[in-house]
């Protein structure tokens, strides 16, 4: 704290700043090693949809980046190449050292309203010109994503009830009528 506020400070910062990034990387790696298989398992639809933003990104041009609580993902991400950072994306440190910063575009994919406020916030803080797109899990919270300005929202709700009612047509279009009393003609949209 002495040396904080003196005339060296900014020359201490910078010297002690690769220092904090050894510690740092060590921390991430140590923690990477507890990877969960089992993890994947359970959650294997989160995990496709994140790999499937990824590889589309991937497949035009763009160099996506992680932000990932869980270290059995950051490996994974690893592994396929990606740069992968362990932390919370609603920590602007975490957002700052990931290089947010003149970032294109940015996805936040968090299923907690409140974490996906926070990382909409310090995205913007840090980075004011870049897009974001963001995952509501509840309708509920919609709103408050587009008012904190979001480039894009996309409503989990909405969008299941959607499928949902896309599969009911389909079933009933294919449905016999024979055996399905509520069965649409094949026409019916």
């Amino acid at each position: 704290m002495l040396l904080a506020e003196s005339p060296f400070s900014s020359q201490i910062r910078a010297d002690v700043g690769s220092l904090r990034t050894l510690f740092v990387t060590l921390f991430f790696t140590f923690v990477g090693m507890l990877a969960d298989p089992a993890w994947f398992l359970a959650n294997w639809i989160e995990v496709l949809v994140w790999l499937a933003v990824v590889f589309i990104g991937m497949d035009h041009g763009l160099k996506p980046e992680v932000i990932e609580l869980n270290p059995a993902s950051v490996k994974a991400a690893r592994a396929m190449g990606l740069t992968a950072h362990l932390g919370d994306a609603s920590s602007a440190e975490i957002l700052a050292h990931a290089g947010v910063t003149g970032s294109c575009v940015i996805v936040v994919t968090v299923p907690d309203p409140r974490s996906a406020k926070r990382i909409l916030q310090n995205v913007h803080a840090l980075s004011p010109a870049s897009g974001v797109i963001v995952r509501s899990r509840y309708n509920i919270s919609t709103m408050d994503l587009w008012e904190l300005g979001a480039a894009f929202v996309v409503d989990e709700e909405n969008v299941v009830g959607q499928e949902i009612a896309r599969q009911v047509i389909e079933y009933l279009k294919d449905s016999d009528p024979e055996t399905v009393t509520c069965a649409l003609p094949p026409d019916a949209t």
